[in-house]
Formats: structure tokens, C-alpha cells, sequence
């Protein structure tokens, strides 16, 4: 409307045929020359602008989440379950493997002095006490009233501090560069996402709980960390980029804020905890975009640049991407009263400016 109106202030205040605007347009309009750089330098320059922004706002936004936090911590220390409030028949097969397995996370999490893997034995002797957790809490999935127990064996868990602990362990994760690996392999961190996700899909307590306290920010940095940790020029090599760490994790923080969907989009009335739940999922999504995660994982799906049926572990990654992608879109439209009616501008959080600046959209359409 505005083009139109100034062809028309240029035209006498008189609307051209389509015949004079064709001439017009021939006459003004130009090629640009083949190695041009205008359009892409100045998408660049915006580009970083929005970047140099977000990382400013996700300082203060990590603070306000830690706050929030602290208070939570507070406020919930006496009403946190104890396990012998809780009611499975698996109470004794957890607490045998759990354990089991304490001694040797807690040495992995007291000793700051190792520099590589574990020796083999430690780390085969881990990888089957978590597979055995694993096992039990797959099997025992599904509602009580089916027969499944999953719910509260994922609660009783909790309640031996099993949350805290794999939070510690996946912690780790920070210490590692590309030259010094981390002490656990890349194997027993995914098998340590894994359970993770499986304890807190199977309870809602268990995932409002990670959401609320220090757990996700935590979750969210070790996630961070790891995607830088992968080459900075993805968009000029040839192979595809596929990371099974960061692909466990993706899945991970995709099942939390699926399980909390799941309760939160069924409410007709507003609460006080559904009011505060909106305002941590606005202050995580935010901080997720800030700190840049958004943009550097639809760089590492964009290098994607052919089949994948060949690849399984490609394929798992580049679906628990789109999935963690899919449940913030899915948590973003419980904020918005008209889900496809919602501006960029009214979107605080600035997720859907970020998908569009990074053409994700169009990047899982060429995928599939």
C-alpha cells in the first residue's frame, strides 16, 4: 500500500496502468551483480545485532531464573515427598541399583582431578546399573490403572535425590573441551540423559520440580556448552553434524516441557500456579533464545544437506531437535490467545522472530 501510494505522489497523484508501472519498474530496476554481498552483509549485520542484544538480556534473565529458584528451594523444602509416603512394589529393586550406582557417580562427581575417560571396567560397570534403571522404569511404564507402576517409581527416585544426582554427573559436561574429553564417554552421558528423561516424563512432580528449581537452567547450560563445543563452521563442510550428547539432551528438556503441557494446556481457569508456570516457561524460552541455542542448532540441522535414512544416529539427533523446537512452540501457543494469530512484535520471548531469522522452517521441510 505504501509502494503504491508513493508510485502515485511520483505519477501526479494519478494511479499508473499496469502498462506504465511495468515501463517503470523496467526503467529503475536493476540487476544486482552476481558476487554482490549487500543483501548478505546486511542480514549478517542484523543478524548479530539480535545476537549481541540476547546475550545482554540473558544474563539478567539467568539471574531472575536463579532468584526464582532460591525461592522455590525455600518455599517447597518441607513439602518435598519422602520415600516412605510413596506406594511401588519396586521400592527395593531402585534403591538396590541406586545404590549400586551412587559410589561410583559420587567418586565421578568428588574427583575434579580426572582429565579423560574412566577406565573401562568403571565405565561398563555404570553403563549396566544405568541400563538395569532404565529397563525398570521402561517396563513399569503407563498408568496404575493398566498395571504400571512408572509414576511412582519415578517419584520414589526422586525422593533419593536421583534427580540432583544426574543433574551432577551431566554437569560434567562443562569440563570437557574438544581436545579434553569428559570423564565419562559420550555412551554413559546419553544413558544418563536417558534415565533423566524417562524419571521425569513418567511424573508430573517430578518435571514441574526440574522446571522450577535450578535443575533447568543447569540443564539448559550443559546443553549450551555442548553445541559450542562442535564445529563453528558447520555451513562449510560437507558432512552432516550429529552429536548423540546433544541429541540425548534435546530429547530430555523436550519430555519436561511435553509432561508439562500435557497438565498445564488441560486447565480452563487460570491459578496461581498455572499464572507462575506462564511466567518461568516465558523466562526459559527466553533465556533459551539469548543465549544463542536456537540459532546453533538450526545451523547444525541446515548442514543436513541430504538422506539420512542411512544414518540412524543423524536421524535421532535431527528428531530430538525438531522435537525440543516443537514442545517450545507447543508452550509459546498457551500464551497467545489466537495461536496463529499472534505477532512477532506481541512475542516477548522472541522465539518465533528467531525461527523465522533462521529459516528453520524451512530447513525441516527440505529434511523431510
Amino acid at each position: 500500500k505504501r509502494h503504491n501510494a508513493a508510485i502515485a505522489e511520483q505519477n501526479g497523484g494519478k494511479v499508473p496502468s499496469n502498462e506504465e508501472l511495468e515501463n517503470f519498474n523496467i526503467k529503475y530496476i536493476v540487476e544486482a551483480p552476481v558476487d554482490s554481498a549487500d543483501k548478505k552483509s546486511a542480514i549478517q549485520s542484523c543478524d548479530n545485532e539480535r545476537l549481541r542484544a540476547a546475550r545482554k538480556r540473558s544474563k539478567k534473565l539467568k539471574q531472575r531464573l536463579a532468584a526464582k529458584a532460591a525461592q522455590f528451594e525455600t518455599n517447597s523444602g518441607p513439602k518435598v515427598v519422602t520415600g516412605k509416603t510413596i506406594q511401588t512394589p519396586n521400592k527395593s529393586k531402585i534403591t538396590k541399583l541406586f545404590k549400586i550406582a551412587v559410589p561410583d557417580l559420587s567418586a565421578l562427581s568428588a574427583d575434579t582431578q580426572i582429565t579423560g575417560h574412566w577406565p573401562t571396567n568403571m565405565t561398563h560397570s555404570l553403563e549396566r546399573n544405568l541400563n538395569e534403571l532404565e529397563k525398570l522404569f521402561r517396563n513399569n511404564s503407563g498408568r496404575p490403572s493398566s498395571g504400571g507402576t512408572g509414576a511412582a517409581d519415578s517419584l520414589y527416585f526422586h525422593s533419593l535425590n536421583g534427580v540432583q544426582l544426574l543433574t551432577k554427573i551431566l554437569s560434567r559436561i562443562m569440563n570437557g573441551t574438544r581436545e579434553r574429553p569428559t570423564s565419562l564417554t559420550d555412551r554413559s552421558n546419553q544413558k544418563l540423559a536417558a534415565l533423566y528423561e524417562l524419571v521425569c516424563g513418567q511424573h508430573l512432580d517430578v518435571a514441574d520440580y526440574v522446571l522450577q528449581s535450578q535443575h533447568v537452567i543447569d540443564l539448559l547450560d550443559i546443553l549450551c556448552h555442548r553445541i559450542n563445543l562442535l564445529d563453528t563452521t558447520l555451513m562449510n563442510t560437507a558432512a552432516p553434524t550429529c552429536d548423540i550428547v546433544v541429541g540425548a539432551l534435546c530429547r530430555l528438556l523436550s519430555t519436561i516441557f511435553d509432561t508439562l503441557h500435557g497438565h498445564y494446556s488441560t486447565l480452563t481457569d487460570s491459578t496461581d500456579d498455572s499464572l507462575a508456570f506462564n511466567h518461568i516457561i516465558q523466562d526459559v524460552i527466553s533465556y533459551i533464545v539469548s543465549v544463542g541455542m536456537i540459532d546453533k542448532l538450526s545451523l547444525m540441522m541446515a548442514n543436513t544437506r541430504g538422506p539420512v535414512d542411512d544414518n540412524p544416529e543423524l536421524t535421532q539427533c535431527l528428531r530430538s531437535v525438531v522435537s525440543l523446537f516443537s514442545s517450545l512452540s507447543k508452550l509459546m501457543a498457551l500464551r497467545v490467545e489466537h495461536r496463529f494469530g499472534a505477532r512477532l512484535a506481541d512475542d516477548d520471548t522472541q522465539l518465533m522472530l528467531t525461527f523465522q531469522m533462521t529459516h528453520i522452517g524451512g530447513v525441516v521441510s527440505l529434511i523431510y
